[in-house]
């Protein structure tokens, strides 16, 4: 009795008819897709790249240390292919330098690093303008490519009480200009082609 119940049950359900033309399904959920207001993102990714490197190559000397108390880290490439950019002090809360976050910044030529900061990371600062650098003693490790191809830099220094470990692979390659270095003796490794064929003295100290 309660199967025959069930039964009827179940045939009074309304079901939609399923057997018609799949194609009109198809054409239905094609006319709602016509009916929504879409923007063209055929060009939508290169106005939006266009838009942005046009309003990057307005700044100049960004003041990025008000409104940034308690900041410890800049995301990633913030300031990459910032063209117009021409010098750079970091904030004082600042302990690491992000991943390309100046790279490509091609008219850069002074950067003030914090006492900080531990670690430059990779890219940071290639392909920059760059023509001296003071790298703190807080600093452990300069990460890979992080100064790399940057023509115009002539000295890298380091503080006598340095804490620095360790030199990315390529960190100053292509740093044609830079001839000379002293690195502390607290380093324990220097990767492979860290420094460009053009350096001529390394000293340790």
């Amino acid at each position: 009795y309660n199967n025959k119940n069930r039964r009827q049950r179940i045939h009074k359900v309304q079901q939609p008819d399923l057997r018609g033309d799949p194609g009109q399904c198809h054409d239905y959920r094609r006319q709602r897709i016509q009916g929504l207001h879409q923007p063209d993102l055929s060009e939508h990714p290169k106005q939006c790249h266009d838009n942005r490197i046009q309003r990057i190559r307005k700044l100049h000397q960004p003041d990025i240390r008000s409104g940034m108390v308690g900041v410890t880290s800049i995301g990633d490439s913030v300031f990459q292919l910032c063209t117009s950019l021409n010098s750079i002090t970091i904030p004082s809360s600042v302990t690491s330098i992000s991943e390309s976050l100046f790279a490509f910044c091609s008219s850069l030529n002074f950067v003030a690093i914090p006492s900080t900061v531990t670690l430059i990371g990779r890219r940071a600062f290639a392909s920059t303008a760059l023509t001296s650098v003071e790298i703190p003693s807080s600093v452990t490790t300069i990460g890979n490519e992080a100064f790399n191809d940057c023509p115009s830099l002539t000295s890298v220094k380091f503080d006598e009480d340095s804490r620095l470990r360790i030199i990315g692979d390529k960190a100053f390659l292509g740093c044609r200009s830079l001839t000379s270095v002293t690195l502390p003796s607290s380093v324990i490794s220097i990767a492979t082609d860290a420094f460009d064929e053009a350096i001529t003295n390394v000293t340790i100290i």
